[in-house]
């Protein structure tokens, strides 16, 4: 369960994925069925993927212990596995490009 609070102890990470609005749900198939990769890594606290309404975006939230915790997971060869492997080639293949940044949480409502 995702923890948003500014005195969680928690790495935010988040992946905002564009895509033409025709390859959304394709991207949205491919994301979710790697999600299972960052739950097997050490220090994995939660994850989840939205879709914006206009198609254009996918966006994935993920929460970690640290930030090195993520940096690891990037690293690690379950990517290299059928579930990452797919993902990863939609992305190499250039059809949705992908920016990857740590935040901190710094209000709430």
């Amino acid at each position: 369960m995702a923890i948003i609070d500014r005195d969680a102890d928690v790495a935010t990470v988040i992946v905002l994925m564009t895509v033409d609005p025709a390859d959304q749900q394709a991207l949205v198939d491919l994301a979710e069925a790697a999600q299972p990769i960052f739950a097997r890594q050490p220090g994995f606290v939660a994850a989840a993927l939205h879709r914006s309404g206009d198609g254009t975006r996918v966006v994935q939230y993920l929460q970690w212990r640290s930030l090195a915790d993520s940096q690891a997971c990037m690293e690690s060869p379950d990517w290299q596995g059928r579930e990452g492997a797919d993902f990863m080639g939609f992305l190499q293949a250039g059809k949705a490009t992908m920016e990857v940044h740590d935040y901190t949480v710094v209000a709430t409502a």
